[in-house]
């Protein structure tokens, strides 16, 4: 019957996190494919979980175990009537804050079943020591976790590719049933099984728990947290914002779970990693910092390389948290608590870090946590020593976070924070070993680069929903710049005289400068994507611009005349949108309305996925007059959306060109110019005709091996440029 128990959790754990990147999928259109969407619903998730571990918790020490299968049961039905799984149609009730919005969704669209499965693991295995007493019921949480890692593997690589949503809906209320009749038989047999005369009543712990002991499995299991969250928005921002990509620092996490409560013996191993583990932090800290000028070819390198050391220090830290479990009499306390960690880990960083610092600061705080946890060498200094060298690191922490004189007035939890940290580390870090002092030294320059000011040649840091927005100054072009990412997503002269003057990607002599100095006649224009709003430096008298955009934070930049003056120069008629581009755009009354549609929509080198579907396309169309174009921005490093497109292209009968910048001129570098590569597509071939003489726009032919992309269908693994 053990081997029956496991596979009954393997499936829950993988029904567990199916449903995530279902639900996931389905909201993407509606919230923009950002990395937020992911992370919100991973701390939905983890809170539901929570709650879930509460539950069995609170069933095993308040009722009989006649009564918790009872209870259960009741439960399980319940949830069942709730089948089949389908999206919520909450998004009437509007938000100011979409994190909210994406959880009220998730609540009325799984919520139930979610709970009724997340409960499955604590009883199990609780049920399990109630069969076998002397036995050790915790591995059967790496059995756990093995069904969610095969979750994690076949959603992206499988499930995503070859099934639709309608049908992977349909698959998943199909095995929540089965699910849910293996717990049915899995608490009949328990209840046969187990003797009246040994009531979980007569279960007392044997080894008394204290606060001490709870609160370290709190802050022990809420750093893995932090790490999985930081580690999922540099990925997403780096590369793009696909499940394919939100699986990985979740795969590290469960398996960091796997091998730290399987009963595999790591030997020496163990011992390695925990030597190695601290200083492969600290070179992960300063490998993320936002200004470190690392050439984008060694991406691949430095991001596989972060994932590995912060894989290694999630297994090392859970390894902790398994030697300190308890006695199986109080299993449901010790997942409860656990899980309670995780929650917190992730509403710190996914929910309240962006309202408390400017900056990406919760992922060098999650690896500092770790290095600080990992890294518990004794000192050998006594307390007065001890006393000063964080005397000493507070001032050298507040030399780093308040360079200038406004940080100090502006960002006073940033100092808070800062302070307190870099105190810790002193506290709690060997510092008076050479080589200790020097990574720790290494750790408060790292820390200190992290803040928005000077000392790193930001003017200002903006964080929302959608990401993290700097502005500086780039004294070598002498211009203005807005940072989405590590994604420039416009800049400005800061010569008054040529404020007007459109520069990065959308310089005049490059291809959109190219398109948008040759609108004759087209007087109806509307951009996806504002930026900065550079492209309205071709606006003309007459014309009517509508530019959407779903982040407001990006609106209040574009119009601070502190920084950028496009919008304040902007001739025509102009409007913004706030929201979602397709979503908006969509709802417009107007039908065959505009002469030129552009997508610049762009979030770190990525797109959202939901922008390039069949059915996205057929929207644009609808709006589009007789003769229109549609112009798509679509530069990239790790993805080929130009193959993607055409493949729209062909599939819809619309003639497409392409110009990819390969040079650009000294004088054009110079001044703030970048390459960039452009797609321009029309209804008939006519409408592309004064382009097709210009050599620098070449004719696209569609792949016969790549599938059009869909809402139902979206595979990354078709366009990615691996290798390359």
């Amino acid at each position: 019957m053990t081997s029956f128990f496991s596979l009954t959790m393997a499936l829950s754990a993988f029904l567990l996190f199916s449903i995530q990147f279902l639900m996931a999928r389905l909201l993407l259109p509606e919230f923009g494919g950002a990395p937020a969407l992911w992370l919100s619903s991973i701390v939905f998730f983890q809170g539901l979980l929570c709650l879930s571990y509460c539950y069995a918790h609170a069933l095993r020490t308040l009722f009989s175990l006649k009564k918790q299968l009872i209870v259960h049961s009741l439960c399980l039905l319940a949830s069942a009537a709730c089948l089949p799984v389908s999206e919520s149609s909450a998004h009437s009730w509007g938000f100011a804050d979409p994190s909210l919005q994406v959880m009220l969704i998730l609540l009325l669209s799984c919520g139930a079943s979610f709970f009724v499965l997340g409960a499955t693991s604590g009883l199990i295995q609780h049920w399990q020591s109630l069969l076998k007493p002397d036995g050790d019921p915790y591995w059967l949480y790496a059995a756990s976790n093995g069904g969610s890692v095969v979750a994690l593997v076949l959603e992206p690589l499988v499930l995503d590719r070859f099934l639709s949503l309608e049908q992977r809906a349909t698959l998943w209320s199909g095995a929540f049933i089965l699910c849910m009749c293996c717990l049915f038989l899995a608490m009949i047999w328990t209840a046969f099984k187990v003797k009246p005369k040994a009531p979980i009543e007569s279960l007392e712990t044997k080894t008394g728990i204290g606060w001490k002991q709870r609160g370290r499995w709190f802050l022990w299991s809420s750093i893995p947290a932090f790490l999985l969250y930081g580690l999922t928005v540099q990925l997403t921002s780096d590369l793009a914002s696909v499940p394919l990509l939100w699986t990985i620092p979740l795969l590290l996490y469960l398996l960091s779970f796997i091998l730290a409560f399987s009963q595999l013996e790591w030997g020496s191993l163990e011992g390695a990693a925990r030597k190695t583990a601290p200083i492969s932090l600290v070179f992960v800290l300063l490998l993320a910092l936002p200004n470190l000028p690392i050439p984008k070819v060694y991406l691949g390198v430095i991001l596989t390389f972060q994932c590995v050391a912060v894989g290694i220090a999630m297994a090392l830290i859970h390894k902790d948290l398994a030697y300190d479990r308890p006695d199986p009499s109080s299993l449901t306390e010790y997942y409860f608590v656990l899980s309670l960690g995780g929650f917190f880990g992730g509403v710190l960083c996914s929910l309240l870090a962006p309202l408390l610092f400017p900056s990406l600061l919760e992922y060098p705080l999650g690896l500092v946590f770790a290095i600080l946890v990992l890294w518990q060498a004794e000192g050998d200094g006594t307390l007065k020593k001890r006393a000063q060298l964080m005397v000493l690191s507070m001032i050298l922490g507040l030399l780093l976070f308040c360079w200038s004189g406004a940080i100090f007035l502006n960002n006073w939890a940033f100092v808070l924070v800062g302070c307190a940290l870099l105190g810790a580390l002193t506290w709690s870090a060997e510092f008076l070993s050479r080589g200790s002092a020097f990574f720790s030294l290494l750790l408060l320059l790292g820390i200190g680069a992290f803040a928005p000011g000077p000392m790193a040649g930001i003017q200002e840091s903006q964080r929302s929903f959608f990401g993290l927005h700097r502005i500086l100054t780039e004294k070598s072009s002498q211009t203005v710049v807005l940072l989405h990412g590590n994604t420039v997503h416009g800049r400005q002269s800061l010569d008054p005289e040529k404020h007007g003057e459109a520069l990065a990607y959308y310089h005049k002599s490059g291809p959109a400068g190219q398109v948008f100095s040759n609108l004759k006649g087209r007087e109806d224009i509307a951009v996806f994507g504002l930026g900065v709003g550079s492209l309205a430096a071709y606006s003309r008298s007459g014309q009517r611009w509508i530019f959407f955009e779903i982040d407001p934070k990006v609106i209040g930049i574009a119009k601070d005349t502190r920084y950028f003056h496009f919008l304040e120069k902007a001739q025509g008629e102009l409007e913004i949108k706030l929201g979602d581009a397709r979503l908006e755009f969509s709802r417009l009354p107007e039908k065959q309305a505009f002469d030129l549609i552009a997508l610049d929509v762009f979030s770190s080198g990525s797109v959202p996925a939901h922008l390039l579907t069949r059915e996205a396309f057929e929207i644009y169309l609808n709006h589009l007059k007789k003769g229109g174009l549609l112009l798509l921005h679509i530069s990239n490093q790790h993805l080929d959306l130009e193959a993607l497109v055409a493949v729209q292209a062909a599939s819809l009968g619309l003639d497409i060109l392409a110009q990819k910048e390969m040079t650009l001129a000294d004088a054009d570098r110079q001044r703030g110019c970048t390459r960039s590569h452009w797609v321009i597509l029309g209804r008939e071939k006519n409408c592309l005709g004064n382009f097709r003489k210009d050599k620098r726009w070449r004719e696209v032919k569609p792949s016969p091996d790549l599938r059009p992309w869909t809402d139902d269908h979206s595979d990354i693994l078709s366009i990615y440029r691996f290798g390359r």
